[in-house]
């Protein structure tokens, strides 16, 4: 107990740090076991590491939330609930990132720059493994970021701070991969960051609860899985990384990063009502 209530105490970096720690102290042999019985099917091990990495994050906040954060219902205090207004706001949220791909997507056909094409894989198929995809993404990254550190980070620091340094950390970490693959996606950088502080204005807006940036994180996850993995475009000519948002990451695009400039100026306006004056 005297550790826990230590733990409390200490500044939020090294919160996060001995959480993390911890995290990936069981999920690392787990990853190598999944790699091991599943060396010819790496979806297959994808999945199996990732299922295994959110099961044991749940677990651990669930821990911690009671331990550190001194919660009786630590998933609702990291803005996870199931009430029926959380589930509409994540299908309004959903609607909005599938609606925003498909403007997107329509802004660069009806510019010239893209033309559609039939899709490489059968559309029922396509756009139910994307819905899985989506799901999963949404669900684990907003409980991630805009759940769990974004509140660790609110303890010690202005929101303000809080907001764009959880954001800033979301972006980064898509860029753990080897030296070209970073350098290659590096232009989507500052998209990130701002579809950071986009999910984050979402939690806001709905009073901490996690289903508007759920649903809207999965909604653009599914519009952009559709389009990629469906191969639904094709560019006609070679165009610069800053006019082709379905020819790698759309926040690396001008349009994309509009886009997302758009989306988060809405919700920043509607976390700024949500604020009591």
């Amino acid at each position: 107990m005297r550790y826990w209530q230590a733990l409390a105490q200490r500044p939020a970096p090294l919160r996060l740090g001995v959480f993390v720690a911890v995290w990936l102290l069981p999920w690392l042999p787990l990853a190598a076991l999944a790699a091991w019985l599943l060396p010819t099917r790496p979806s297959a091990e994808t999945v199996a590491s990732a299922g295994g990495a959110f099961v044991l994050f749940v677990g651990l906040l669930r821990v911690w939330g009671r331990r550190v954060q001194r919660v009786r219902q630590p998933l609702r205090y990291y803005g996870l609930t199931t009430t029926p207004a959380a589930g509409r706001d994540a299908l309004q949220g959903f609607g909005v990132g599938a609606a925003a791909i498909a403007g997107l997507l329509a802004t660069e056909v009806g510019l010239g720059w893209a033309l559609l094409q039939p899709p490489a894989l059968a559309l029922p198929r396509l756009l139910g493994e994307g819905l899985l995809s989506a799901l999963g993404v949404g669900l684990a990254e907003e409980l991630v970021f805009r759940g769990w550190l974004l509140q660790e980070l609110q303890r010690d620091y202005a929101a303000g701070t809080a907001l764009w340094a959880s954001a800033g950390i979301y972006a980064s970490l898509h860029y753990v991969q080897p030296l070209p693959q970073l350098l290659q996606s590096l232009p989507a950088l500052p998209g990130l960051i701002v579809l950071g502080a986009a999910l984050a204005w979402a939690r806001r807006a709905r009073g901490g609860e996690l289903g508007l940036a759920i649903g809207l994180h999965a909604g653009l996850v599914w519009g952009h899985y559709a389009i990629d993995v469906g191969e639904l475009v094709r560019y006609p000519v070679e165009l610069p990384t800053w006019a082709t948002a379905f020819d790698g990451h759309p926040a690396a695009s001008a349009t994309g990063f509009l886009l997302l400039g758009g989306i988060a100026l809405r919700l920043r306006r509607a976390a700024r009502r949500r604020q009591p004056r």
